[in-house]
């Protein structure tokens, strides 16, 4: 949630209240810079409390998308540099480019990049597939790859 209360620098993780007391959000950053003085961003207080639920019981927190893989930005490519073994290890290989992204019914490929790509499997659900064309090899691949949930 954006918010417009005066954020102090060091207050991230301080509480964000209504006129009435009550909690509505964890300040989390502040935005700084020539015309932006007063920006400040908090998680809503019915997610922190799902967060801090799901990491008290579960010790994480649960359903957030991931490819099961790590990756870096490598000039104009996203560079695969681990892949978890049993999630997508059929698919990707360390050193693997990741050159575009589309979800299934898209007829155009997006350019990936770390961001794209950090966003739209942010935005996907638990089983949901992503079509990735990598560069292996000399050669690119296409490849439909499962987004699984997150755990440590």
């Amino acid at each position: 949630m954006q918010t417009d209360a005066a954020i102090n620098q060091g207050n991230s993780g301080g509480g964000l209240f209504n006129l009435k007391g009550e909690l509505i959000g964890i300040v989390n950053a502040k935005s700084y810079g020539t015309g932006i003085e007063g920006l400040g961003f908090a998680i809503p207080a019915d997610n922190a409390c799902k967060i801090l639920t799901d990491f008290l019981n579960e010790g994480y927190v649960t359903g957030r998308p991931t490819l099961a893989i790590t990756y870096a930005q490598n000039g104009q490519y996203v560079q695969i540099t681990s892949v978890r073994n049993g999630f997508n290890d059929d698919i990707f290989k360390v050193g693997d480019k990741i050159l575009y992204v589309r979800t299934p019914g898209e007829t155009s490929w997006t350019t990936a990049s770390v961001d794209i790509l950090n966003s739209l499997v942010n935005h996907m659900e638990i089983g949901d597939k992503l079509e990735v064309c990598v560069y292996r090899n000399g050669s690119q691949k296409v490849f439909e790859a499962e987004i699984f949930e997150y755990r440590p």
